[in-house]
């Protein structure tokens, strides 16, 4: 019984294991909401919101890299393109939600 229930959590999890675009959806809304919430008495702060995450969404697709693990993802963000990992930004995405691992000491 206990090994059809952890058969069924694993293939749960598979199936719900986001993927890259679902990744840079989550950086456009999470971008969007955090500008309009800081420019929330602005009159174009919604404007600004939705051009904010799309330029984000811009910058997902362009330097994140997906490591899938079937089960979850590790997504990492490397903007300065070397190989240092203390200026990787890194989200877990698993059961279509996505965690902050990691963030850049510059942020």
């Amino acid at each position: 019984m206990r090994l059809l229930l952890l058969i069924a959590l694993l293939i749960v999890l598979a199936v719900t294991n986001p993927g890259q675009d679902d990744f840079v959806e989550y950086a456009e809304e999470n971008v969007a909401e955090q500008i309009e919430a800081e420019m929330e008495e602005a009159p174009v702060g919604g404007l600004l919101g939705e051009l904010g995450g799309f330029a984000a969404g811009q910058l997902v697709q362009r330097f994140a890299h997906r490591d899938n693990y079937l089960v979850a993802s590790v997504y990492t963000l490397d903007f300065d393109g070397r190989a240092s990992e203390e200026e990787d930004w890194r989200f877990l995405g698993i059961a279509g939600l996505f965690f902050e691992i990691s963030r850049p000491d510059s942020f």
